[in-house]
């Protein structure tokens, strides 16, 4: 079977049209002619899978890695193209939700480094014939697995670390460790590495300790086993923490903690912040779901007061941390899931609202508050556009749309952050 792709649409399935019926399949550039075989047939569209490009696009690519379709799957497209494919795909979801009160047009801002730009990994391990190796989830799967072998969206030090980490692994026959994340402070020269697992064994412990001979050859400033049945984390070597200087302030953070992943394009995000958000010293914040305190401290200093809201109890033990290493006190916290705090939204009547929610956006509940007691202006930081845009279509016009700028924060990647910048209108 033959297809002509009409487009790409969010987060990467390609678009097209056989007689009036939608196709979709795996891969595939605008104007590009595909042969492929049917996977999937419903009512309204199918599912297919490329067989082979036959007339392909000036914008297509050889992939670098083998495994790219797993987790970036948009390296087979030109990276100046893969800009543009999201710019449109962002004008297609807001214009469906929004209509009239759409932006006219959205800046997607680049990244200077497409490549190794990944301050964290997360990886499996799985054993195949007495052997460990890397691993991510195959697509829509719990079970199946890809081996992998690096990852070209991370550093060269964090690839150089999984292979030291695997090598002790298989040397020692640690069949415990189960997963592993990884993570990078560019500004400070740290790494830090979580290994994961269920088991409760008595020489666990002794086993792991064999990792802390990697401090000789990486600036390693701890390693932690996370058992994943009780939660409770124990530390091998060093401390539960990396450090990283964001916009002159001191952050500390766990493995698991939320905390953004490519930090030439957070410097960017907070740039247009303290560029399109009007704050003040007599103003008031309210920050939720603020992780470990990163914009609740960054704009600290220019406002009078802040109130930061976050539901993690390992992200709330790290944002007072920061705020003792960064010596602030106009911050006001609160550990609390944020649908529940949202309440004392009418005691505290802030004058600007930072939100950077899950990707499942904000709930009713939150937004109905954000109706009834409007600040002055709110800053949505979004990873899901489409949630965004739906949440946008509920908040006005309570608030007026008045910037909307995307970060390309991944990459070869379909994904994309934006910033929504929303002003009360007068008559709420």
């Amino acid at each position: 079977m033959k297809i002509k792709i009409e487009k790409i649409i969010y987060p990467g399935k390609s678009l097209a049209r056989e007689k009036g019926k939608i196709i979709f399949t795996d891969h595939g550039l605008p104007d590009e002619e595909l042969e492929v075989k049917i996977t999937r047939q419903k009512k309204d569209y199918s599912e297919v899978s490329t067989i082979k490009v036959i007339s392909p696009s000036e914008y297509r690519i050889l992939p670098r890695c083998k495994h790219h379709y797993i987790c970036a799957a948009y390296q087979y497209i030109e990276y100046s193209r893969q800009i543009i494919i999201k710019q449109q795909q962002l004008k297609e979801i807001f214009q469906r939700a929004l209509k009239e009160n759409a932006p006219s047009s959205i800046l997607l801002k680049a990244c200077p480094s497409p490549w190794h730009y990944r301050n964290k990994i997360h990886l499996h391990i799985v054993w195949q014939n007495n052997i460990a190796y890397y691993a991510y989830h195959q697509n829509k799967s719990h079970n199946k697995f890809i081996i992998i072998d690096h990852c070209l969206l991370c550093s060269e030090k964090i690839n150089l670390l999984l292979g030291g980490i695997l090598r002790i692994v298989n040397q020692n026959k640690i069949s415990h460790i189960e997963e592993i994340i990884i993570r990078e402070s560019r500004s400070k020269d740290q790494l830090l590495f979580c290994l994961l697992g269920t088991s409760n064994s008595k020489n666990l412990f002794r086993s792991l300790k064999q990792f802390s001979c990697l401090k000789t050859n990486f600036p390693i400033s701890g390693i932690t086993y996370l058992n994943k049945k009780t939660k409770t984390e124990r530390t091998i070597f060093g401390r539960k923490h990396i450090e990283d200087i964001i916009d002159f302030k001191k952050f500390s953070y766990g493995a698991n903690s939320f905390f953004q992943i490519n930090q030439i394009m957070l410097d960017l995000l907070i740039e247009d912040f303290k560029t399109y958000i009007p704050f003040d010293k007599q103003k008031t914040i309210v920050d939720l779901y603020c992780g470990v305190g990163l914009f609740a401290i960054i704009f600290s200093g220019l406002v009078k007061s802040v109130f930061a809201v976050e539901s993690s109890v390992s992200s709330s033990l790290f944002l007072k941390k920061n705020l003792a290493d960064n010596k602030i006190s106009n911050i006001s916290t609160a550990q609390s899931d944020c649908e529940q705090w949202i309440i004392n939204l009418k005691q505290i009547k802030p004058d600007i609202l930072i939100i950077d929610p899950p990707r499942k956006g904000l709930t009713n509940i939150i937004i109905e508050q954000l109706i009834k007691i409007p600040p002055e202006f709110i800053a949505y930081v979004s990873c899901d556009p489409v949630t965004l845009a739906r949440d946008l279509k509920k908040l006005i016009p309570t608030y007026s749309l008045v910037h909307t700028i995307a970060y390309d924060f991944f990459p070869q990647t379909g994904h994309i952050e934006t910033l929504a910048i929303l002003k009360k209108t007068k008559q709420s």
